[in-house]
């Protein structure tokens, strides 16, 4: 038998593209048609990923299963901003406010896709905003995402890369909404570790208020945090991370192993999130903080940025699950 394999599957109209890796084993599954959601991961029969039952569900709550994609992140405040001059209006689809983006419920086009011994299975999906008129009019510039899930020796990787094809540099935030599960029965056994340098301040409705300040949470989050000792106010908190950090952890002391989840350099924010509708662990890496570009902070603060024009974004990505 082959190692790395690639399938197609049919489930509630949409193609499900099932990447495996018989040997070690581990299978991750992705709909490109719905967000491009990487929607279940298992390795060794244990599942890494909160899962829909039905896949048509990731339609109905495209933020609430596997890993959506946020352009931008979380809450743009009545979905507008200015940017270098520039006033941008963003579709209103949570209440008077902007939310995660549409990339994550969208359709997005499989461009490459197979598999190799040397580069296991593989598929390359895109987003093109001249296929979206109301994106392209909305951002004001031709973006071009394209992002390549591969699943190789048991990992998880996805490598991404963000064009500008437009005329001018144009507004740049994203970010990433991963469910790792948490078995129900080891919540008390379970922590996770995330390198904290400060926390914001989030108010009711989601945004940030002030500067971030060094916090008795963030010190518990570095040298790792039960999943059961979490705030009992909140169901979040919304960290900027420490300087050098790449990953961050979570760890079932019962099964004695680790999710540990990469995410590179140009993630230096992370929201920890506790979901109340499931047992499991929402760790999202942000290039910036929620609706940085409305903010009366210095962007080296928020993380805003621009995306320069033919100077791709370029990021990667990896899961893996250690054992002991």
């Amino acid at each position: 038998m082959t190692r790395y394999q690639l399938s197609e599957q049919k489930n509630d109209g949409q193609t499900i593209y099932v990447l495996k890796d018989a040997e070690y084993p581990a299978e991750a599954y992705l709909v490109p048609e719905i967000g491009n959601n990487l929607f279940r991961f298992t390795v060794k029969g244990e599942e890494v990923l909160i899962y829909p039952e039905q896949v048509a569900m990731i339609k109905e709550a495209s933020a609430r299963y596997g890993i959506p994609i946020l352009f931008p992140p979380n809450k743009v405040r009545k979905g507008t901003f200015s940017f270098q001059g520039k006033q941008y209006q963003l579709g209103l689809n949570k209440g008077e406010h902007h939310s995660h983006g549409e990339l994550r419920v969208r359709p997005w086009k499989v461009v490459a896709k197979g598999a190799t011994a040397d580069r296991g299975a593989f598929v390359m999906s895109e987003f093109d905003f001249n296929d979206h008129p109301d994106l392209l009019h909305a951002f004001q510039s031709r973006l071009v995402f394209r992002f390549t899930y591969s699943l190789f020796e048991g990992e998880l990787t996805l490598t991404g890369e963000v064009t500008n094809h437009g005329s001018e540099t144009a507004p740049f935030t994203l970010g990433f909404h991963p469910y790792f599960t948490v078995s129900p029965e080891n919540q008390q056994q379970t922590t996770m570790k995330v390198a904290s340098q400060s926390e914001w301040t989030v108010n009711r409705e989601g945004f940030v208020e002030g500067e971030p300040l060094a916090t008795p949470l963030c010190e518990r989050l570095t040298n790792g945090l039960a999943y059961t000792e979490m705030p009992s106010d909140k169901d979040h908190a919304f960290v900027t991370l420490q300087a050098g950090t790449t990953s961050c952890e979570i760890q079932d002391h019962t099964k004695k192993r680790t999710i540990v989840y990469h995410f590179g350099d140009h993630f230096p924010y992370m929201i920890v999130f506790k979901p109340e509708w499931n047992s499991s662990l929402s760790l999202e890496p942000y290039t910036a903080v929620t609706d940085a570009f409305n903010l009366p902070l210095p962007a080296d603060i928020t993380g805003a940025r621009g995306l320069d024009l033919q100077k791709p974004f370029h990021f990667m990505h990896k899961i893996s699950v250690v054992e002991e």
